[in-house]
Formats: structure tokens, C-alpha cells, sequence
């Protein structure tokens, strides 16, 4: 398996987030979880280093396959055939990652998939061991798309402190396919998150878009929410900005890109 980041500073950012170093419960027990229900390349894990800063639990994408299996192994919950025993891991790993009583995790449509084998039932069963459930999407799909590509050419997901961007070296016409393929896969996955979401009490949902995050105050907005519902009263805690944040990527080529693809379609 590859390392997931490129970046020197994305790959030792996400190696502490698998180590043993954030491993230890504040002592409030487990009272509380959500979920940050998210299509790729939404900014979900910007939103997540925000909780982290504020300490509503240490979400990360924990059901993602390599890290699953990296913290799993830790933890003691490594089956033969780089599986994991799941009830175990979850078990083991919830009260390790809570932070005033709450455990937060990020979660995307495959790896719900994958845990569920697949069986819609279980994948709604799943979410709804979450008291609260962030649904976490973009409009523009088609930038979306472009920057699934582009992360799936370079590795490289987000950026960190000094880590510099890898521009994309590709043809164009094997670039436009790879987008074409990877919209029609995030508006599958959209589906997929809506229809399991409506099952959900819709008290306990938030859907948010990747454009409203960069707006003032929207990433306090989700923190309040989620601190009201879940945390133990009083102020919410305030952010510890030691805990960095990924820097946003220029989209300037992405819009370029954009701009190419769309005029080829409307010449094709």
C-alpha cells in the first residue's frame, strides 16, 4: 500500500494521527459521537483539524483502509488477510480518541460500503450509532472532480506547513477521461449519502457544502452545533491553533483545467 500523502509535513501530520500519541481519554468516558459523513475532496479534513483544535473528540478518518489497519494492528485487532476485527477496533478505539466525552470520526461513501458488505440496511444502522451525522458535499462537482483527479495523479490531499504543490503532468485527453469518470462517481456517491441520510432523524443531520466552509464563521458554526448537542455545557472550548490547520490549495490550475475540459465538451 502507499503512504497516503506525498508531502513530507501531510504524511508526518497523518502518521502522529495513527500513532499512539493522540491515544489517551480525558477522563469524561464516552458519552457521545458523530460522524463527518463526506464526499472526497469536500474539505472534510480541514473541518476535522478544526474539531481537533477545539478538542470535540480527535475525528480522522479512521475507517479509512490504511490507517485502519495501522491503528488496528496497534490496537491488537489485525486479522489474517489485512482485514480487521471491527467491533473489536471500535470498541478498543473510542474511548482512546474522545476528548470531553465525545468521539468523532470521518466518514466516506466506499468505506461505509466496505463496512457494511455492501447492504444498505447495515450501512443505515451504522450511521445511526451516531448522534449527530455531518453531511459534507460540493456544488460544483465538476472542481470536485478535477481535484479527486489531481489528488489521485499526485497523492498529495492536502497541504501542510511547508509541503509545496505537485502540478498535474498529463495529457489532456487522458486527464478529461479520468474527470469525466471520477463526476460521475461523486454524483453516485451523493446519491448514496442522501439516501442513506434520509433515513436518519433529520434533528441529528447537518448538510453542509465544501463553498459554505471557507465562509466567516462557518467552521465555529459546526463546532457550536455540535457542542451544544453533545458536549457537557458551559462555553465551548476555544481552538488550540498549535494544532495546524492544511493550507488551500491554488485553484488556479484547477480552474484552468475547468475551463479546458468545458470548452471540449462544447466542441465535442
Amino acid at each position: 500500500m502507499e503512504p497516503a500523502g506525498a508531502g513530507l509535513s501531510e504524511l508526518a501530520h497523518k502518521d502522529a494521527l495513527c500513532s499512539a500519541q493522540w491515544d489517551h481519554p480525558d477522563g469524561a468516558g464516552l458519552r457521545a459521537r458523530y460522524a463527518i459523513f463526506s464526499a472526497q475532496r469536500t474539505g472534510s479534513e480541514w473541518l476535522c483539524d478544526y474539531l481537533r483544535q477545539c478538542a470535540i473528540g480527535v475525528p480522522f478518518e479512521y475507517f479509512n483502509h490504511v490507517f485502519m489497519l495501522r491503528i488496528g494492528a496497534r490496537l491488537g485487532c489485525a486479522l489474517p488477510g489485512s482485514r480487521i476485527d471491527l467491533e473489536r477496533y471500535v470498541a478498543l478505539l473510542e474511548p482512546l480518541r474522545a476528548r470531553h466525552g465525545i468521539f468523532g470520526t470521518k466518514l466516506q461513501p466506499d468505506q461505509l460500503r466496505t463496512i457494511s458488505a455492501g447492504d444498505g440496511a447495515r450501512a443505515a444502522a451504522f450511521l445511526r450509532r451516531f448522534d449527530k451525522v455531518i453531511l459534507l458535499r460540493r456544488r460544483d462537482t465538476l472542481l470536485q472532480a478535477i481535484s479527486l483527479a489531481r489528488a489521485h495523479l499526485t497523492n498529495q490531499w492536502q497541504l501542510y506547513r511547508d509541503d509545496a504543490a505537485i502540478s498535474i503532468a498529463l495529457a489532456d485527453e487522458h486527464l478529461f477521461r479520468m474527470i469525466g469518470e471520477r463526476r460521475a462517481k461523486i454524483e453516485d456517491d451523493d446519491r448514496y449519502m442522501a439516501a442513506l441520510t434520509a433515513t436518519l432523524d433529520p434533528a441529528a443531520v447537518r448538510a453542509l457544502c465544501y463553498e459554505d466552509l471557507a465562509q466567516a464563521g462557518a467552521l465555529d458554526g459546526v463546532a457550536d452545533w455540535l457542542w451544544d448537542a453533545l458536549g457537557e455545557g458551559g462555553p465551548r472550548p476555544a481552538p488550540d491553533r498549535r494544532l495546524e490547520l492544511p493550507r488551500k490549495m491554488d485553484e488556479s490550475e484547477a480552474r484552468a483545467i475547468r475551463q479546458r475540459y468545458l470548452s471540449s465538451i462544447r466542441a465535442g
